[in-house]
C-alpha cells in the first residue's frame, strides 16, 4: 500500500512537532486509517546537538535553566549576567559551553511535561526527540509549525538540489493561529500544545488527505 508521507517540523523536535506526531498517529488509529505515514522532525537538531544554535536561542535556554532551577549554584550568578545582557554581547565559547550543559536538562523537563500532558488525554506512545529533518526522505507534505521556518525548509531543499514538495504551516492547514515555542511554559504550556493538536486532529487528517490527492 502506497502511503502519503507527512512530516511536522519545529526547531528541536522536543514538544510541538513531536506532539503533532503523537496526536496525529493517535487520530489515525482512532479512524482506522492505514494509508498515511505521519512523523515529525526538527529543523535545527544538528545545530542544537552541537551547541551551534544562534545566540538568542542559547540565551532563552539559559533563561529557562534559571527558571527551572537547573543551573549549578556555582554558575548561577554568571548565567544571570549573560541572560541579563541578552543579545547585546558576543556569542562566546563560554555561552556555548553553558548552553551545552543546561540544554539537555531543560529539554528533559519539557519532555516530561509533554509526556504527562499526552498521557492525560490517553496517548502513551511518546515520540523520541531530536529527529533531524532530512529532505531526501521523499516527503509529500511538510508542515512547519510557524511561518518563519518555511524559508528554512525551502533552503534545505535548495541546498540538496531537490524540488520542494507541498509546504504550508500547520496553522494554515487547519485554519488556526500558529503555535509558538513556549520553552518556559512548563506543564501548563505542554497541555496547551496537546489541546491545540487534539482539537484540530480530525480536520488535519481530512486536509492532509485532500492535499495529497491534489
Amino acid at each position: 500500500m502506497m502511503k502519503s508521507k507527512t512530516i511536522g517540523l519545529c526547531v528541536g523536535n522536543i514538544q510541538r512537532s513531536a506532539t503533532f506526531e503523537a496526536v496525529m498517529n493517535h487520530a489515525l488509529q482512532e479512524q482506522g486509517i492505514q494509508d498515511m505515514e505521519i512523523t515529525s522532525g526538527g529543523i535545527l537538531v544538528e545545530k542544537i546537538l552541537s551547541n551551534q544554535t544562534p545566540l538568542h536561542v542559547q540565551i532563552r535556554m539559559l533563561e529557562a535553566g534559571l527558571r527551572y532551577g537547573l543551573v549549578r549554584p556555582a554558575l548561577e550568578e554568571r548565567v544571570r549576567e549573560i541572560v541579563a545582557r541578552g543579545t547585546e554581547q558576543e556569542h562566546t565559547n563560554e555561552i556555548r559551553v553553558l548552553y551545552g550543559e543546561v540544554r539537555p536538562l531543560v529539554h528533559g523537563y519539557n519532555l516530561n511535561f509533554r509526556n504527562q500532558a499526552l498521557s492525560e488525554v490517553g496517548i502513551t506512545s511518546f515520540p523520541k526527540p531530536y529527529k533531524p529533518f532530512d529532505p531526501k526522505l521523499g516527503w509529500d507534505l511538510i508542515l512547519p509549525m510557524v511561518e518563519r521556518d518555511v524559508g528554512k525548509v525551502e533552503q534545505r531543499y535548495h541546498d540538496a538540489r531537490l524540488t520542494v514538495p507541498i509546504l504550508q504551516t500547520y496553522g494554515s492547514l487547519v485554519g488556526r493561529e500558529e503555535l509558538p515555542d513556549r520553552i518556559h511554559s512548563e506543564l501548563t504550556g505542554a497541555r496547551e500544545v496537546v489541546t491545540y493538536f487534539m482539537d484540530t486532529r480530525r480536520k488535519a487528517i481530512e486536509r492532509i488527505r485532500e492535499v495529497y490527492r491534489k
